[in-house]
């Protein structure tokens, strides 16, 4: 077993009794008599659907999708051991879509994934209930402000959380330096968090309202952003496929160069 092998089996020895302990406290304080079938669409529709929606950061395997909002919004109008429960279950089902769609994905990463998905649901229910007490979207009606900084902390506890351990992980499977992983592959992970976290409040405020006008303009709200940032992406990938084809022409023709004087040397 070699160095890296070992750093990665310690990292998930301290994500591990964090994580599980995040599921189980999750799992022992659901209350069976809150399930309804609105629970049971908005789990059915982010473990099964979302992982569908989604965009890959440039040069790495980092995947963002709509079950960020679809998080938020289960831990706005459920409570944080039903959103910790549905991140960690679409978590799993996406990573075994990837696998089946040919995506090389050890299953040591799974559960590295889901560990980290379980502790940044936690934290982000944590630092809203230490600051505004248990999410509730009664804060649409009652106090705009406090509803709008509510998403800006729910944003911003999951992508530092996610963010760092996603970094820390990659970090150690490539050798680079924690910093110039969160810098290069992990920060333009920010906007998509505020949006997920900005589509989530426009989606509580629609159910509370019952406004379907509103609902429709998330939809296409979230739908511009993720055209845009697909298409962001996907030039960024074609820009790069492009100067690493013309690099391997000068390789190539440099080469031949090289040949075609050694043989006028010789």
């Amino acid at each position: 077993m070699d160095q890296k092998e070992r750093t990665t089996n310690l990292y998930l020895w301290i994500l591990m009794p964090l994580g599980v302990g995040a599921i189980f406290w999750a799992a022992l304080g659901i209350q069976i008599e809150n399930i309804n079938r609105g629970m049971l669409g908005l789990a059915f529709v982010t473990i099964f659907l979302s992982s569908h929606l989604r965009v890959q950061l440039p040069r790495t395997k980092i995947h963002l999708t709509i079950s960020d909002a679809l998080v938020f919004l289960s831990l706005l109008m459920y409570g944080g051991q039903v959103a910790v429960l549905i991140a960690v279950l679409e978590t799993g089902f996406a990573s075994w879509n990837l696998r089946r769609q040919g995506v090389v994905m050890k299953s040591k990463t799974v559960v590295i994934n889901t560990l980290i998905t379980a502790i940044s649901v936690f934290v982000t229910y944590a630092a809203v209930t230490a600051l505004y007490g248990a999410p509730d979207i009664e804060l649409v009606a009652n106090n705009a402000a406090s509803f709008v900084w509510l998403l800006m902390v729910m944003a911003l506890s999951q992508f530092c959380v996610n963010s760092l351990a996603v970094s820390a992980f990659v970090a150690i499977k490539t050798d680079k330096s924690l910093w110039r992983v969160w810098n290069e592959y992990c920060l333009n992970a920010l906007a998509m968090y505020l949006c997920g976290a900005v589509v989530a409040g426009i989606c509580a405020t629609a159910v509370m309202q019952i406004n379907m006008l509103l609902f429709a303009t998330m939809v296409a709200f979230f739908a511009i952003v993720y055209i845009t940032y697909r298409r962001y992406t996907d030039d960024v990938k074609e820009t790069a496929a492009k100067a690493e084809d013309a690099e391997r022409q000068r390789a190539e023709q440099a080469e031949a160069h090289v040949l075609e004087l050694q043989h006028y040397v010789s």
